[in-house]
């Protein structure tokens, strides 16, 4: 670890473990490793460039912090990931396997993802090898690729994906609640955002589909009860899932989480993320107000949960980022999420 990092968080099972795959996102290729820096992503480098001067200073800055990183750690450098965001990702192979070195930009809290995945060790996300504070990076295992999710529809349905994605879960929430750092309302956060993007026209119903998630919201925040709390992942949709291809602890089902919120909320908030992005689903149902209400109770019996406050955060979910969407980069995108809201209202029992 770099002399002048502040923490240090090696996970002693990480470390020794057989080195794990890392073929994912764009590495397809077969990319030798290298020592050399290496290219930066288009999407990454447009991205930070929308800061203006601090964008461009910290690009400027960008291929020291990664040798020296890779120096420090002992990382012999591959590629960078091409992944939207402005968080830098770079594939290589440490003394032990594959590895990934990320580093966030000034702008960006590295504390709370380190945080939550120091005290995860391993369980139910990415191990956490190594922290330095003062580059703002973080030395992580290589992980394999993102979830098929149409590979597992074709052979297990929407319940195999749903699946994982609650096995994984009940790993990551796991983690002891002092390690999440960030204090929020996510009910609060949610009622803010659907109240400041107006609902666009041309949606029929779409203004009581607000009307319904308000009360929702209202409803989430005179129930919140610190003892029911969790470390949440706060987005846990398929995206956010890699796979591990040499079976460890805390890894049960076969993958891990990265790119988590951390924030405390009831594990309901979790499992309304699984359903809310279910819009071609719930569209193509022949009565979409059964199909999720069912798919609430099953998932509420498998975890203990309950299927009102599930179906409840999906909804509020699912109309914060309709509206979101639709005012802002991908208007279609979020008609199709206020669409299935107003679906899901169209009968008395929803």
């Amino acid at each position: 670890m770099a002399a002048n990092a502040t923490i240090t968080t090696v996970d002693a099972a990480a470390a020794t473990a057989a080195p794990v795959g890392a073929r994912t996102d764009r590495d397809r290729r077969g990319t030798a490793m290298m020592s050399a820096f290496p290219v930066l992503p288009d999407g990454l480098r447009r991205s930070v460039e929308s800061h203006g001067a601090a964008g461009a200073a910290w690009l400027a800055e960008v291929p020291g912090l990664v040798m020296e990183c890779a120096e420090a750690w002992h990382v012999d450098l591959g590629y960078a990931i091409d992944r939207p965001g402005e968080v830098l990702l770079v594939r290589g192979r440490g003394r032990s396997g594959p590895v990934v070195i990320k580093i966030r930009p000034p702008w960006s809290d590295l504390a709370p993802e380190a945080s939550v995945l120091s005290a995860a060790h391993g369980r139910g996300y990415s191990h956490l090898l190594d922290v330095d504070e003062t580059r703002r990076a973080l030395l992580l295992e290589g992980l394999g690729q993102e979830l098929d999710v149409a590979a597992v529809e074709a052979r297990e349905g929407i319940a195999g994906v749903a699946d994982i994605l609650i096995k994984t879960l009940q790993q990551a929430w796991t983690v002891p609640l002092n390690a999440a750092l960030r204090s929020c309302s996510p009910a609060s956060d949610l009622k803010q955002t659907i109240l400041a993007h107006p609902a666009p026209d041309g949606i029929p119903d779409c203004g009581r589909a607000v009307e319904r998630a308000l009360a929702y919201a209202d409803q989430r925040l005179a129930d919140t009860d610190p003892v029911r709390e969790v470390v949440v992942h706060g987005d846990p949709k398929p995206a956010t899932l890699r796979s591990v291809q040499s079976p460890r602890p805390g890894a049960e089902s076969g993958y891990v989480f990265i790119e988590p919120n951390c924030f405390r909320s009831d594990r309901e908030y979790d499992l309304g993320v699984l359903l809310r992005d279910a819009n071609r689903v719930l569209l193509s149902a022949e009565d979409p107000v059964v199909f999720a209400r069912r798919w609430c109770a099953e998932v509420a019996e498998a975890t203990g949960c309950d299927a009102e406050v599930i179906w409840q955060w999906s909804y509020v979910q699912r109309v914060a980022l309709g509206l979101r969407l639709s005012n802002g980069p991908e208007p279609l995108a979020g008609r199709s999420y206020l669409q299935t809201a107003t679906a899901l209202i169209s009968r008395v029992r929803g």
